[in-house]
């Protein structure tokens, strides 16, 4: 077997490709903030609607919207899978940061079981808050480090309120911590 020798434009090609895996494309993590986003979003209308209007049962849209965001995630996270050449470090990270964050989400969804639901909202805007500002500084992407910001903010103000007006200020965490970081990077090139 002979060795070639590199020129100088193969060399820079070679680092080029190199850069491009490992580049990655930020619309792909937007998807997720989206779905999650409108998701969540669309379950705090909900069920404040249902307590306004005294209709009781609004609870019941939470498991409705939360499948709908594992199925969508799921097949989301399969289609890109399938297309993906490689892993980076920063998909990894942002796997693990994300599935781990299921732990504490069911720990806060059991405070809400056991104890009340209000109680349970401040843990969840925390979660949303510390998984958007690592997620961003993963990224390297600032709204999304800002949008945590903000929902930790809205999860101290979260402690203050027990009334239906939690459900605004969820909604308000995650269209500052999700849906416009997501949105803003659905733009980038």
């Amino acid at each position: 077997m002979k060795e070639q020798a590199f020129n100088e434009k193969e060399a820079i090609a070679v680092i080029q490709q190199m850069v491009n895996t490992g580049r990655r494309n930020i619309k792909q993590d937007a998807v997720f903030f989206l779905i999650w986003g409108w998701v969540i979003l669309a379950g705090c209308l909900i069920h404040y609607i249902s307590l306004v209007i005294q209709y009781h049962q609004g609870v019941y849209i939470w498991p409705v919207v939360i499948a709908i965001g594992i199925i969508t995630s799921f097949y989301t996270g399969w289609q890109q899978g399938k297309k993906a050449r490689s892993t980076s470090y920063v998909d990894r990270m942002n796997r693990y940061l994300w599935l781990g964050s299921l732990a504490p989400f069911a720990i806060a969804v059991s405070i809400g079981l056991i104890y009340d639901w209000f109680y349970a909202y401040p843990v969840f805007a925390a979660i949303i808050g510390w998984g958007s500002f690592i997620s961003g500084g993963l990224l390297k992407f600032k709204p999304l480090v800002w949008g945590g910001v903000a929902a930790w903010i809205i999860a101290v103000l979260l402690l203050i309120f027990t009334g239906p007006e939690i459900l605004l200020l969820m909604a308000a965490a995650i269209l500052s911590s999700y849906l416009i970081p997501g949105h803003l990077m659905m733009r980038q090139k």
